[in-house]
């Protein structure tokens, strides 16, 4: 019995990595004019009843009625619960919605009957459920009171990417900067980003981002870079460089930028941007560098009074150096196909040993 309940759980773990997560920002405007906001990460189509449940602070909810559970009190302000609904004395938990930068009252409850509304403002069926990007607003007071708006980016992006700067071999790149642009570049260059990070969150002075890291990726080049954690209202500039490969062709690439980071209410924040990369002289400039090396070579070679007998055995150590260097790439490349294969075998019995348990459990 043990055995099945492990593998039922294991088996529900696994699965539950496939659900997908929407992030929803709640505003909270209190009676005094104190605001309280929060981002929660929940999965698709959360009732807002169970969405609210989700917060930091104390929700109270009447039992449930025909118009599903009413809202009475949080953190204690609001109404007494009273059976199926909340006591009234001309003051309510209004339940909003942010639409065009703008709160909207909405039709429907928290959790009423089976469906979810169809965010249609003229429509009262079903009951509100998430969708990714929402922004609710909260506001207890008189009918025509709302909450103070703030945008979704203000309460679910608080990791604000706030300046790129982008050199090729040291210039400064015109145009470049936090939200993309065209890089122009030579095979070889060296590119660096300037980048500075900033939590920009409003609500809460113990709010903090952790774990903050950058990451660029150009074809097989990739580079990271770990910034502070920041505290609130803190910023970050680290620098970071990547050196084109010596034989890229003339022609159009991408870089990307992934900046990734967690905040103390455990939401993962990122942030991507892409950059277009232009190379404008490929094999050109590529012997252009090798000649420059040869004749370079050369010239040393002349200038040392033993060069000729240097100069007759460099082929042949050359061409030793390229057999020996050959075949370690040839052996290289065979070790690893054959790592490669073998974890993907590994990871095809995983996962007929996963079907046969879940296949037994269901049998017996």
């Amino acid at each position: 019995m043990k055995t099945k309940l492990i593998l039922l759980l294991f088996c529900t773990i696994f699965l539950l990595n496939f659900v997908s997560s929407e992030k929803v920002g709640v505003v909270i405007t209190f009676p005094d004019n104190s605001i309280y906001a929060q981002c929660l990460d929940v999965s698709e189509d959360t009732s807002g009843f169970d969405l609210l449940n989700e917060l930091s602070l104390k929700t109270t909810w009447s039992d449930v009625s025909t118009y599903g559970h009413q809202l009475c009190q949080i953190n204690n302000v609001g109404d007494e619960v009273s059976g199926n609904y909340c006591s009234y004395n001309g003051k309510y938990w209004g339940f909003f919605k942010e639409k065009g930068n703008d709160w909207q009252y909405l039709p429907v409850g928290f959790d009423a009957g089976d469906k979810c509304w169809n965010n249609d403002l003229n429509s009262y069926l079903g009951h509100y459920c998430t969708k990714e990007g929402d922004l609710i607003g909260l506001r207890y007071g008189e009918y025509g009171e709302i909450p103070e708006y703030y945008s979704f980016d203000d309460i679910c992006s608080p990791l604000n990417l706030k300046d790129v700067k982008v050199y090729v071999d040291d210039k400064r790149e015109g145009g470049v900067n936090e939200n993309g642009g065209e890089i122009e570049a030579k095979a070889g260059s060296k590119i660096s980003f300037k980048i500075e990070l900033e939590n920009n969150y409003l609500f809460d002075e113990e709010f903090s981002i952790e774990d903050v890291k950058a990451k660029i990726t150009f074809e097989d080049i990739r580079e990271s870079e770990k910034f502070k954690d920041l505290d609130f209202e803190e910023n970050d500039l680290e620098k970071m460089e990547i050196v084109l490969p010596l034989n890229l062709s003339e022609g159009d690439y991408e870089i990307e930028l992934e900046i990734s980071g967690e905040d103390t209410n455990n939401i993962e924040h990122e942030i991507n941007i892409d950059y277009d990369l232009e190379i404008i002289k490929g094999d050109e400039y590529l012997e252009e560098l090798i000649t420059e090396e040869v004749n370079t070579q050369s010239n040393e070679f002349k200038e040392d009074e033993k060069s000729q007998e240097v100069i007759k055995k460099t082929p042949l150590i050359y061409k030793n150096q390229e057999i020996e260097t050959t075949r370690a790439n040839i052996e290289e490349s065979f070790l690893k196909k054959n790592i490669v294969v073998i974890l993907l075998i590994i990871f095809l019995l995983f996962l007929m040993l996963l079907i046969i348990l879940i296949t037994l459990i269901i049998r017996k």
